[in-house]
């Protein structure tokens, strides 16, 4: 049994937390096949869409509809049908906690069974991969699901690389072109260098996922060795020592990719040491299980610093490998991996969406986006792979071009290894850190918008000693803020009082779905929202916990028109940090007309940001403002606002005006937004000095309440805030 709060009797907007409390609260059962009333910031790493997600025995199963042809409504048919499951487990299972939801499986005496479990003893993922249908699984998951996180279908992974253009096959050069570009900052030389006295990978360890590697080639002088066949009959897929046959590569991509890495004359890390990891049949077809095991393999068992090399990919947003490339990165382990060969985004993909991997576009000769490669935010760095020359699978010194970003992938591994061997004792991080530090800015060309523009690039580093550290983005430069006042006029927020209209300004909209809520100190929900105010004690929020539901509206607007004068802006501060936060938009609007001016989706990291609004184009306009939020797929979804201020411009030109009567008294003292990193925090006052007439300003803002009654509204809030909790964790049960 639950409570929920009956927050909208009706059609009219649903009331902010203070309302909540004379609302109706109503007892029933909870639907507990209903995922939104689940958390899942603790299960997985990723955003969860709901719309695709199931509950199977108080268990999650996210990407359900990847299981089935009939998608998230399946026919009888396929629900009698045995699929493939990952069924994830938290980090406190053991391999006898995974043996036990074995046995539980068997013990139904069907023809269920476990296919895979990881090694969570020595430091392996704890999972477990089954065979078998929704009745099935359900039986044992309601058994299991204090330790199971979450489920998921297996799914196909391959390669699909385009053919070559035979015209530009290069059989005989020297230097292949993809070398010949990473030492140079520009263009090619002819030739490929490593940084003097660079150990040339040697004592960094890659392991190639893919169809395996013909270890017998040449170019590898005996540093290929086979490691790991996930296509081994039995459980152990680990290969025997002076078994050639284990890891064989018998399709010629996995040879290709580990001589690009560290082929004597085709690789970039000529000394490293290379492992065969066979995730992929001899057609180059696999599963997202393969990946977890290989992985699972090297945490428990492999050599370290470790590089995994992965060339292939299959669709969707898979939660298990995002979450395994986590745990992996964190055991120094770093994971490069192919952005796709589909000229689409490559967040629509695994593994090349996964943050925990450096995911590669690839270019052709002349710093240009290959035509096949993926592109967007989801991409680290572009790499040469059109017509790439290497190692080949059918003797000791074949050698073939193609093209894809499995050619480009194999060239950031080698780069990897290179820093891992110079560079003794580096992480995974700090490796990935330098590579992104070292690469050409802005080279690419067609590298399409939303996407890091960065060529992978060798410098001449100096080896040996500490790694040097970049942060994976640039820090903000170095700026003096200077505390000067606003312009006369500017109307300054700070949500310090909680009369309403905030400020005498700011007022809640009629038609949305609730209303924001002002709050001191954290917000309640669990990693989500501020942890203080940006500018003095008190900012608003959306509160995105239950009963709001995904894409519900707050709208915050202001309660007059303003005529719009030269030099005009809006300037805020934003929170926006949570595993659903859904979109913050502000609009300007001039009768029927509305124009969206600012607009941001999705988590904007941990701090609060600051925006800052042109209003020129609405110059001698008469207009109103709104900020808009919206609540995401679950409660982990709070925005938040600070340090609201508007300046409505001057009649004339030249700028905001001068203070005429010397400085401005201390309560009109204002500290702009630095424009990196958090804003400033001094103390906005709740309002400025009387704008003049022509600016059609806002009239003084409403008299706060007095104290009596200002302490009945904290009091107020507080006892809202502990009823959402409690509610919370009622549903929890």
């Amino acid at each position: 049994m639950g409570t929920e709060v009956n927050a909208c009797s009706d059609s009219s907007a649903c009331p902010d937390q203070t309302t909540l409390l004379q609302s109706k609260v109503q007892t029933h059962t909870f639907d507990e096949d209903d995922p939104s009333l689940m958390e899942h910031e603790h299960r997985t790493s990723i955003e969860v869409n709901l719309a695709t997600t199931k509950v199977f025995g108080e268990v999650p199963i996210y990407n359900y509809h990847l299981a089935n042809a009939g998608g998230m409504n399946p026919s009888l048919a396929e629900l009698a049908e045995q699929k493939t499951w990952i069924i994830m487990m938290d980090s406190s299972a053991t391999d006898d906690d995974e043996a036990k939801f074995c046995a539980d499986l068997k013990n139904l005496g069907t023809n269920v069974q476990c296919v895979d479990s990881g090694d969570p003893d020595n430091n392996g993922e704890p999972y477990v991969t089954v065979k078998a249908n929704e009745a099935e699984l359900k039986s044992v998951l309601s058994q299991h699901f204090p330790h199971v996180k979450y489920g998921e279908p297996d799914g196909p992974i391959g390669i699909d690389d385009p053919e070559p253009d035979p015209s530009l096959i290069e059989e005989a050069v020297s230097t292949p072109w993809g070398l010949d570009r990473l030492d140079d900052s520009t263009g090619q030389d002819g030739s490929y260098n490593t940084p003097a006295h660079s150990r040339e990978g040697a004592g960094a360890h890659v392991y190639v996922a893919d169809t395996g590697i013909w270890t017998k080639h040449v170019d590898f002088e005996g540093r290929a060795t086979p490691a790991f066949d996930y296509y081994r009959a039995g459980n152990d897929k680990v290969c025997p020592q002076g078994d050639a046959n284990c890891g064989r590569d018998r399709n010629g991509h996995g040879t290709h990719c580990a001589g690009t890495i560290g082929g004597l004359r085709y690789g970039v890390a000529k000394q490293t040491a290379l492992y065969a990891a066979k995730v992929l049949s001899d057609s180059g077809s696999g599963s997202f299980t393969g990946i977890l095991k290989s992985l699972d393999y090297i945490m428990a068992k492999g050599n370290k610093p470790a590089v995994w090399s992965a060339s292939l990919g299959g669709k969707g947003k898979m939660h298990s490998i995002a979450d395994t490339f986590k745990k992996a990165k964190a055991a120094n382990i770093l994971i490069s991996v192919a952005a796709g060969n589909s000229n689409d985004d490559a967040c629509g993909y695994t593994p090349a969406f996964a943050p925990a991997a450096v995911t590669v576009g690839a270019t052709q000769k002349g710093d240009r986006r290959a035509s096949f490669s993926n592109y967007g935010s989801c991409i680290d760095v572009f790499a040469p792979g059109k017509d790439v020359l290497s190692a080949w699978w059918n003797s000791d010194t074949a050698s073939k071009s193609i093209s894809g970003t499995s050619m480009a992938c194999p060239h950031v591994s080698g780069v990897a290894a290179l820093i891992f061997g110079d560079f003794p004792g580096s992480d995974a991080a700090s490796v990935e850190a330098n590579i992104k530090a070292y690469a050409g800015k802005q080279q690419v060309t067609d590298a399409k918008a939303g996407t890091p523009n960065l060529m992978l690039h060798v410098p001449s580093w100096v080896p040996g000693g500490p790694i040097q550290t970049f942060t994976t983005t640039a820090p903000p430069p170095t700026t003096t803020t200077t505390t000067v006042p606003p312009p006369p006029g500017t109307f300054a927020c700070s949500f310090e009082s909680g009369s309403k209209p905030y400020c005498g300004l700011w007022e809640d909209a009629r038609g949305d779905k609730f209303d924001w809520s002002r709050k001191s100190g954290k917000t309640p929900s669990w990693n989500t929202g501020p942890d203080k105010a940006s500018d003095g004690s008190n900012y608003i929020f959306i509160e995105a916990s239950c009963p709001r539901k995904m894409n519900d509206n707050a709208i915050l607007k202001t309660n007059q028109a303003f005529q719009i004068g030269s030099a005009a802006f809006l300037r805020f501060d934003y929170h926006m940090k949570g595993s659903a936060v859904n979109t913050l938009k502000v609009s300007v609007s001039e009768g029927t007309t509305s124009d969206v001016v600012f607009e941001k989706q999705k988590a904007q990291g941990s701090n609060w940001n600051s925006a800052n609004i042109d209003l020129a184009k609405y110059t001698g306009k008469s207009v109103t403002f709104a900020i808009e939020a919206n609540r995401g797929s679950s409660w982990s979804g709070d925005i938040a606002i600070d340090n609201v201020n508007l300046f409505a411009g001057t009649a004339g030109g030249g700028g905001p005006p001068a203070a005429t009567t010397g400085a401005p008294p201390a309560t009109t003292q204002w500290t702009p937004p630095a424009t990196t990193g958090a804003p400033a925090t001094t103390g906005a006052p709740a309002t400025t000095g009387a704008p003049p007439a022509t600016t059609g300003a806002p009239p003084p803002p409403a008299t706060p309440p007095s104290g009596n009654l200002g302490k009945k509204v904290d009091a107020l809030q507080r006892t809202a805030d502990q009823i959402l909790k409690l509610l919370k964790s009622l549903q929890g049960r």
